[in-house]
């Protein structure tokens, strides 16, 4: 006869190695999956920010013409450190921005584009540029922007290809 406080010894509370591996089996399948769709997201919203620091740059640089009968040759007109209060220094051509939206003369580990005229602006005319630095490069499909005094839009993939519909368009 069974007694009812008897314990059972062949019944054990616990995790077998099988019930681990299938486990690690499922969360490795799953991070798989994951980890480069959520990098294809962050390197989408990185796109979305060098598109929008073009737009802003764009509109900075027609209301600097409005006020001065030509356009900007530099960044001088482009508050470089919001943090310190400290202005571009004359002359300044380019400057490189991170996954932050913070603004910075030298490129550090943080730098995802690059922001510079291309070619050099005049005083009728400017092409603003975003070129991809750090790990902003793995993005292989909009690898550069550009945007015109005249409102043309233009990307170009890794290959140096345009692109210009897709990367502008999302």
């Amino acid at each position: 006869m069974h007694h009812p406080a008897a314990v059972d010894r062949r019944r054990t509370f616990g995790f077998t190695l099988i019930d681990l591996m299938v486990t690690l089996i499922v969360v490795a399948i799953l991070t798989a999956v994951a980890l480069p769709t959520y990098r294809s997201y962050v390197l989408r919203s990185h796109r979305a920010q060098a598109r929008s620091i073009l737009e802003d740059l764009a509109a900075r640089e027609e209301r600097y013409a409005m006020n001065h009968q030509d356009y900007a040759t530099n960044f001088d007109f482009y508050l470089v450190n919001p943090a310190s209060g400290s202005t571009a220094g004359a002359g300044l051509t380019a400057f490189y921005i991170d996954s932050e939206g913070r603004n910075s003369v030298t490129a550090n580990g943080d730098s995802i584009y690059k922001i510079d005229f291309a070619p050099a602006p005049s005083a009728t005319a400017f092409t603003l540029e975003a070129a991809a630095v750090g790990g902003q490069t793995d993005d292989h499909d909009c690898a550069v922007f550009t945007l015109q005094s005249n409102g043309l839009r233009g990307a170009q993939n890794a290959g140096g290809g345009g692109n210009t519909d897709s990367c502008w368009g999302r």
